[in-house]
């Protein structure tokens, strides 16, 4: 793996095409195993929006290698020069020797060509595309997010934004899950139809990822084939423990007098609390449950159902 070139806070400049080279900061620098790829945050405020995110090395130089394209505003393009201005070729020229002492890699400001100005002007509406952008979801929006199966989650939209003429959003779960919360598109989001946040619980054997739903109010753990959930090992009695879950999401756990024990651990202590037999246990999201040689963790769902 070929080490970083650029570091988070160098100056660069930012290739978009055409022989234009754009003065950014790198704001982030990583290696996904096979080409290296930075965000970028721009000194011009309008170009926040294009290639700011995962940008290639191949679009990067070293800002005191590049000429750097100013963008002309359409005021600035048709202003006449005072009586009283200089030259305006001289005026850049000396400009630039001024900035050039004062500061080895500023940003140069060079007489463009018509043509490459209409560009710029291009180049800036797309830039400024976003903010005119009407988007199908705002900030601070309630959404829900499809993961698959018609299962969907209530989610607020964090972010909304461009790339090229893609919507891209960000949100925050309901839940605070954090997986699948950035890059997500039209198609997988949704405005709310009258549902309602239904909590789900499961345990999850923790050396398989095994999953096991809870129904609503006793589950019954052990090794018998009569148990709600069946624990895979000689060591764990025929009924070893009860597990109880309620609608608001309340879970105790009862040891049932087991041989070999029953233990819990709160995800913010090292040790594990051993059970005292028919003495129920309240425990939360993420507390570890063992039951004799077996470890579970107690997990919760969010699910916006129909």
């Amino acid at each position: 793996m070929s080490p970083l070139e650029f570091s988070v806070g160098q100056r660069v400049g930012v290739h978009w095409g055409g022989g234009d080279y754009y003065a950014a900061t790198i704001t982030n620098a990583w290696h996904d195993g096979h080409k290296q790829l930075y965000d970028v945050e721009y000194d011009d405020p309008d170009g926040s929006m294009m290639l700011t995110r995962a940008v290639t090395l191949s679009k990067i130089r070293r800002i005191d290698e590049v000429r750097l394209t100013k963008v002309v505003t359409p005021v600035e393009d048709h202003r006449a020069p005072a009586q009283d201005d200089p030259p305006k070729h001289k005026m850049n020229e000396e400009t630039q020797k001024k900035r050039k002492r004062e500061e080895p890699k500023v940003e140069q400001h060079v007489a463009v060509p018509q043509d490459k100005m209409d560009m710029n002007r291009l180049i800036k509406r797309r830039q400024t595309s976003s903010a005119d952008h009407v988007f199908n979801f705002r900030q601070g929006q309630e959404v829900e997010v499809n993961w698959g199966k018609n299962t969907w989650y209530l989610a607020t939209i964090a972010r909304a934004y461009l790339e090229g003429s893609i919507e891209y959003y960000d949100v925050e779960y309901a839940d605070g899950s954090p997986d699948n919360t950035s890059g997500l598109k039209n198609g997988v989001l949704r405005n709310p139809k009258n549902t309602k946040l239904s909590l789900t619980a499961y345990l999850e054997q923790e050396s398989t990822g095994d999953r096991f739903p809870l129904k609503l109010g006793v589950n019954r753990v052990g090794r018998g084939d009569s148990q709600d959930i069946v624990v895979p090992t000689t060591f764990a009695s025929s009924h070893h423990a009860t597990l109880s879950f309620t609608q608001d999401g309340k879970c105790s756990v009862t040891d049932s007098g087991s041989t070999n024990k029953s233990w819990i651990r709160s995800p913010n202590e090292s040790k594990h609390i051993e059970l005292e037999p028919n003495v129920p246990y309240d425990i939360n999201e993420n507390f570890r449950f063992r039951v004799a040689d077996i470890n579970y963790r107690l997990r919760f769902d969010h699910v916006a159902n129909m």
